[in-house]
């Protein structure tokens, strides 16, 4: 007869072959793109617990001009100093009853059959809210623009149409949010995703304390920052404020001073509260190619609903050639190519990012830096942490865990493109 101990070891090494084996070949999201594109670079390729990277900050400028010997004029020297940033911790866990452990431990495909879905689950919900979190990490999941009175505890909450992406709410209800004004979190307690509306870009949100929910609804018309649980002040900052980094907006990037170093500051386009053109994103291009991203290929991360216009007026224009291939990268993500300001432009429609805004970034020059990629081995444990009883319900966690932060170490060579309403076709 075995014990629970060792049902609990032998369910550890199931759940790592059916990841290696099944799981791992279905779930990654087709909107993980960054995650696929982006080189991960681990804790041991770096050395203590923040990472560095020396940067060129300024040129030498003490030029000397003049016929015979003319005196040299001050020395300007050059900066190099070190970008630094440590890795966001991401926890996520799932359960699997000790029931069905016990019928199941001792055939792999029984074990798989049913535990597999658990396990897809959870990578799923991994990737996607790191996805998140890269794109938009410390702004949120979007801002409200209307918070209407349901009942004392049930309040409908309207996304404002600049930050409303749909495939960041689909699927996530039962998720607990925190709503922020400001630095100041609204109520004392977290509110609970119950269900999303997307075609009308609301959410409904519950909550058992009246005195929380009443704050809310009493701040209608206030624009609320909307945060996964108690993700504010613990995510990395993601490509949304990457790119909007401008002189001492915020103070620093990467522990550097975007007040007194140009090259730290991003690139912004007002497309004007009009559809995203390719002339508008050939505008904005042609910002980072004039410091000095003249050489680079750019990757466009928009919206599908905008990129979809973009490709019917492309279709219209006849802006690409028989070399055109709908599916540009491994991940089935749908792209276009073609050449502009910088050199080759590629739109990447992307679920996540937000209809208001798109991106461009070199992402040959970006990296997730951390000490641990998305992974069931937890720090200290040998093997999946699929071994660890539950004190809350009748059986045993599953366990997700990452620590990273996204990089680049080109901020004069992205651009943020806002203003962008959709239009039809």
């Amino acid at each position: 007869m075995t014990t629970a101990g060792e049902q609990l070891t032998n369910a550890a090494g199931l759940v790592k072959q059916v990841y290696d084996d099944e799981v791992n070949k279905k779930v990654i999201p087709v909107s993980g793109i960054l995650q696929k594109e982006v080189e991960f670079v681990p804790q041991d390729q770096h050395e203590g617990a923040a990472w560095n990277q020396p940067v060129l900050l300024q040129l030498p400028s003490g030029f000397t001009y003049g016929a015979g010997l003319a005196s040299y004029q001050q020395i300007v020297p050059s900066q190099v100093q070190y970008a630094q940033l440590t890795g966001s911790n991401i926890n996520l866990q799932d359960g699997v009853a000790n029931d069905l452990i016990a019928r199941t431990i001792s055939n792999k495909n029984s074990f798989m059959t049913a535990a597999k879905y658990t396990l897809m689950a959870i990578e799923k919900g991994m990737k996607r809210q790191l996805e998140s979190d890269i794109l938009t990490g410390q702004f949120g999941l979007g801002t409200s623009s209307v918070n209407a009175y349901s009942s004392t505890t049930v309040t409908v909450v309207t996304i404002d149409a600049a930050t409303w992406a749909s495939a960041v709410w689909s699927g996530f209800e039962g998720a607990q949010l925190a709503f922020y004004n400001g630095a100041s979190q609204v109520g004392t307690t977290y509110f609970t995703l119950t269900s999303v509306n997307i075609p009308a870009r609301q959410i409904t949100v519950t909550n058992a304390s009246t005195g929380d929910t009443s704050t809310l609804q009493g701040l209608n018309g206030t624009s609320l920052t909307i945060y996964m649980s108690n993700s504010y002040g613990n995510q990395m900052l993601g490509i949304h404020g990457i790119t909007a980094a401008v002189a001492g907006t915020p103070s620093t990037l990467f522990g550097l001073s975007t007040t007194s170093y140009s090259v730290w500051n991003a690139n912004q386009f007002q497309v004007g509260s009009v559809a995203m053109s390719l002339g508008k994103l050939e505008d904005g291009v042609g910002l980072a190619a004039a410091r000095g991203a003249e050489d680079e290929d750019i990757s466009t991360l928009i919206n599908p609903i905008n990129y979809t216009n973009l490709v019917v007026e492309a279709s219209s224009a006849r802006r690409y050639d028989s070399s055109f291939k709908q599916g540009k990268l491994d991940n089935g993500a749908r792209a276009l190519e073609y050449y502009g300001p910088t050199g080759l432009i590629q739109l990447v429609s992307h679920p996540f990012v937000w209809q208001g805004y798109a991106y461009g970034l070199p992402l040959e020059r970006c990296k997730r830096i951390g000490s641990v990629d998305v992974t069931f081995d937890l720090p200290g444990f040998a093997g999946p942490a699929l071994y660890v009883p539950s004190s809350v319900f009748t059986g045993v966690l599953v366990t997700e865990f990452t620590s990273q932060a996204f990089y680049c170490e080109a901020p004069s060579h992205t651009i943020q493109w806002s203003g962008i309403v959709p239009s039809t076709n």
